[in-house]
C-alpha cells in the first residue's frame, strides 16, 4: 500500500539515501544538511510503500531562509510562489507513479496556500 505523508526525522536517513541514488541529477545532501532543509522548508513529504520511504519531495515558500541560487532567482522575481527543490524516487519503485503522486500532492498544497 502506498501513502503520501509528512516526513519525520525517522525518515531522514532514507531520504539522504534516495538523494544519493539520484545525486547525478541534483546536489549532494548530508543528514546535517537535510536537518537544516527540514527546518526551513514549507513542504517535506514522502511516498511510503509498505512502510518503506520510496520517494520524497522538498519545497520552499518565499519566506523560507534558503541559500539556493535557483530559489533566490524566484524570490527576487515573485512575491508568491512555491519552489520545488528536489524530488527523488527509489529505483526499486520507479514506474509506480510515486513522483506524479508527490507532484499532485504538492500542487494541492500550493492551491491550499492560495
Amino acid at each position: 500500500m502506498m501513502t503520501i505523508r509528512d516526513a519525520t526525522p525517522a525518515d531522514f536517513d532514507a531520504i539522504v539515501r534516495l538523494n544519493l541514488e539520484s545525486e547525478h541529477f541534483m546536489s549532494r545532501m548530508t543528514r546535517q544538511w537535510l536537518d537544516e532543509l527540514a527546518a526551513q522548508c514549507a513542504y517535506l513529504r514522502v511516498a511510503d510503500v509498505d512502510g518503506d520511504v520510496a520517494a520524497f519531495l522538498i519545497g520552499f515558500a518565499p519566506e523560507s531562509v534558503y541559500s539556493s541560487e535557483n530559489f533566490r532567482w524566484f524570490r527576487e522575481r515573485y512575491r508568491s510562489f512555491l519552489y520545488i527543490d528536489r524530488i527523488a524516487v527509489d529505483s526499486r519503485h520507479r514506474g509506480l507513479g510515486l513522483g506524479r503522486r508527490l507532484y499532485e500532492d504538492f500542487f494541492a498544497f500550493a492551491r491550499d496556500r492560495g
